[in-house]
Parts: C-alpha cells; structure tokens; sequence
C-alpha cells in the first residue's frame, strides 16, 4: 500500500491487515522500500492494523516512512524481513528516513528480522525528530554486518533526534547494541531515552542493552532500566570521537555478571542518581516488567525529566509515592508501581457535653488510621463551627500502616446546639478521600445579677441575688436571699 499522493493526518488506514507484500527489484517501487506499507513524502494516519509477512528491499520491510509526520499507532508490526537485495537502511519492523516528525506509539512490533543491516525492528536514519513512545519492542533481529549489525531493538544513525519514551525493548538481538543502538554524528543532539525498560536483549561482548557511538556527549537518559544479559555490559559508550560521556541522570544500569556502564560512560556509575542494582521486575520470563514491591528502581527517578508522561505504560499515573515516605516520586523504567492508602477516622461523630459560652472544654481525641500500604498524602486538613483541632500527624500525611491522633476542643460562641465538621483530605496519587468527623455541643450561659451591688452587707440588712440560667435561649430564673441579722440566709 503506498501514500504519496498528499496525504494528512485525516487520511486514515484503520483495522486492516496488510500482509505478503513485497517490495523488492521485481515489483515497481522506485525505492523499493515498504514491503506492506509505503508513506513519502506525506503524513497519513495508521492505526489498529496488523501487518506481517511482508518484505522489502532495501527498508521497512513492514513499513516505511520517509520525509513524513505520519502517526503509526496501535498496530502490529511482525515477521516482516528482507527480501532479494542486501544492505540498506534496514528496519525490519519499520524504517524512519528523511526530515520529519514521525510519530510511532503504542504499537507491537515483534520478530521482525533484517538479515544483511541494522535495525532488526525499528531503523531511523537521517530521521530528524520522530517520537517513539509506548511500543513494544521485542524478539527483533539484526544480522549479517561486518563486524556487527546494530540495533536488534533500534538502530539510529545520521541525524536522527528521537525521542524514546517509555517503551518496553526485549528479548531482540544484534551484534551491537541488542536493545538500542545509535550512532550520532557530528553537531546532532542525537536521542533523549525517558523511562524505558530495556532488558534482556543480546549485544554481543558490549551493550547488551545500549550501544552508544559517535559524537554522543549530548545525548541523555532519564529514569531508564537498562538491563543487561548475564556476563555482558549493560550499557557501552564508544571513545573512537568522542571520550565526554552521554549524560546519564537516575538510571539502573545493571548486568548479573558484567558490567552496568562500561567504556566513556562508566565514570557516570553512582553519579546524578545512578544505580547499578537487579532492578527486581515481576516476572522477566512472562513478560510482565512490573516492579516487585522492593525493587530499588521505585522512587529513584527526577520528577524533572523532559518529556515525562503523564501515564506509565499500564495507564497509571505516572508520579506515585511508591515507597510509602509521603513524597511522589517517578519509579524507574516503563511501570510505577502504584500502591493504595486507605485513611479513616475511629470514630464519625464527637459529642460535646454542656459549655459556658466563651469557655473551652476539655479535648476529646479521635484517630486517623491508614490501613494502605502507601502514604495518604494531605491536602487539606479543616474545622468548622466552634470547634478547634491539634494533631501530631506529619504535614506531609499520614503513611500507609500508621495513624496519627487529633485533639478537638470545643469553644462555643453563642448559646444553643452548635455543630462541626473535622475534615482531612487527601489522595494517594489515585483515589482521592476526605475522611471526617461530626461535631456537636450546646452553649449555655450562665450569669448573675446582685442587688445590692456593695461588695458587703451591715448587720440587720439583706441582699438578693438573682440568677439566670439560660441553657437553651429561654431564661430560668432562681432569687436567692440573704441576711445578716443572724447570719441566715434564705433561698428560693
């Protein structure tokens, strides 16, 4: 199938599958190219397709795009390879080349091979600035190169800027670089890596996972797992241009046996956040990268990474408090673990006994319990009414298998049924919650009116005091009588 004809984003291929293409020296397609799909120099929407068993000659022997902006999204790419010539760009998955902003999301692209180059799923050459985001990447091949092909996962070479977010990059194979490799020339940025969880790939001796060549001191990694095969080096810089190192900024690179970063970028082991520590995902063997609960990749990124989601790969939100200290923080790799906080009160309701209006009343206590097992983070914390709260919680929140304890005192400002409300509210990053109490008391007031107002009373004189109470707005009133003639008094 070939776009070439002007097409835009609202020119869209959507659910079909396109297999046992070819384009090769025996078909008519000038560069043979794009044995199932074929874009230049236009931007056509592509998504939810299956396409397989197709071959090309030269690139993309799935699809091709050149000098193009297309989005290629939510497809499977698979067992596409090359067919009836040798060499070329490669990309036997799909193939990148040309100035453009090519956009490939959310897609499969597995088993892929190109036999005589690089880039065994994805190639990107003289690319300019495609995002590949959100794919998974896995049991691609690239072979037959001497002294190695390159790029089992993805190859990028010339002036290729990517950005690679957050993808899942398995099980492929290349002589150099079985997961990624790129090869930046002189002036270029070359690629910014963010999250992604690149394991389990082969790369020969060196850069199992990444394989980094040419003028690379200004590409960077954020939040990376970088994974490499047993006895292998993770990650491996090449001096032949350049001896400054790609930056590296919180990653876990890590070998069982070898070598986390190896060759110019191994001074970047434990500097910027660095580790090198079994990243310790769920389940390698079944695909499942999830972290396990005590990973050492939970809350080891910077929040200040370019270009981070705002989702992980499962659709969670991205910035989570994972290890349950009451701060959100990135989790390395393609996943964050999410935990949940489950915060209550131990009780829905404080009564208040009688209290002069004016006047405080001794505390009663409740307590916050957090049953989760992350932090329940406040934003708020509220009183209302004439009511006042102390508490011994942390500002930041009340963590996950904890509790924190409130005092309320009641104060009331006029007489008669008063009523409150204690509020917390806070959020574990996905549920937001606002546990409360209930508060009620009564005002009453008391007060006295003398008659005389003398502070003293002669022998053979009486006073009377009359009292009022008034508990509830209406007055109850009492006269009390007293006199010193003979040190009687009467009362009624």
């Amino acid at each position: 199938m070939i776009f070439n004809s002007g097409e835009g984003p609202n020119s869209v291929l959507n659910g079909f599958t396109i297999q046992n293409g070819r384009a090769d020296v025996t078909i008519s397609n000038q560069n043979f190219d794009g044995g199932g799909i074929y874009i230049y120099p236009t931007s056509p929407t592509i998504m939810n397709n299956i396409v397989q068993h197709n071959t090309a000659c030269s690139e993309g022997g799935g699809i091709a795009v050149e000098f193009s902006s297309s989005r290629i999204e939510g497809n499977t790419v698979q067992n596409n390879t090359q067919f009836g010539c040798s060499g070329g760009p490669g990309g036997g998955g799909i193939a990148i080349g040309g100035a453009g902003q090519a956009q490939i999301i959310g897609n499969v692209i597995a088993n892929n091979t190109w036999p005589s180059g690089d880039g065994g799923g994805i190639s990107m050459n003289a690319a300019g600035t495609p995002t590949i985001k959100n794919n998974i990447i896995t049991g691609n091949t690239a072979t037959g190169v001497s002294p190695a092909a390159q790029g089992g996962g993805i190859s990028m070479s010339n002036d290729s800027d990517a950005l690679i977010i957050q993808n899942l990059i398995y099980n492929n194979s290349a002589g150099q670089g079985g997961g990624v490799y790129f090869g930046v020339p002189f002036g270029a940025r070359g690629p910014i890596l963010v999250n992604n969880t690149i394991v389990g790939n082969f790369g020969g001796s060196q850069g199992s996972a990444v394989y980094a060549n040419g003028f690379d001191n200004q590409v960077q990694f954020f939040n990376n797992v970088l994974s490499g095969a047993s006895g292998q080096n993770a990650v491996y810089c090449d001096a032949t241009y350049v001896q400054q190192p790609p930056a590296f900024t919180n990653n876990d690179a890590f070998s069982s046996n070898g070598t986390g970063l190896a060759g110019t970028c191994a001074n970047q082991a434990g500097q910027n956040g660095n580790i090198s520590a079994d990243p310790q995902l769920l389940n390698v063997a079944t695909g499942d990268f999830h972290l396990q609960t005590a990973s050492p990749a939970i809350d080891a990124g910077t929040n200040v990474a370019p270009n981070l989601p705002q989702t992980d790969f499962a659709g969670n939100p991205r910035i989570l408090d994972g290890n349950n200290d009451c701060v959100s923080t990135v989790d390395l790799g393609s996943y964050e673990l999410v935990r949940a906080a489950n915060a209550s009160f131990s009780t829905s309701a404080l009564t208040f006994p009688n209290q002069a209006i004016g006047t405080s009343s001794g505390a009663q206590p409740v307590t916050l319990t957090n049953t989760g097992t992350t932090c329940f983070q406040f934003s708020s914390i509220g009183i209302t009414g004439d009511f006042s709260q102390a508490n011994s919680c942390s500002a930041a929140g009340v963590r996950g298998g904890t509790s924190c304890a409130f005092n309320v005192t009641f104060t009331p400002a006029a007489t008669g049924t008063r009523l409150g409300t204690l509020m917390v509210s806070g959020s574990d990053g996905i549920t937001a919650r606002s546990p409360s109490v209930s508060l009620s008391g009564v005002g009453v007031d008391f007060s006295i009116a003398a008659s005389p107002s003398a502070a003293t009373v002669k022998h053979g004189q009486s006073a009377q005091f009359n009292v009022s109470l008034n508990p509830l707005g209406g007055a109850f009133n009492s006269a009390v009588a007293f006199s010193c003639s003979g040190l009687s008094s009467a009362a009624t």
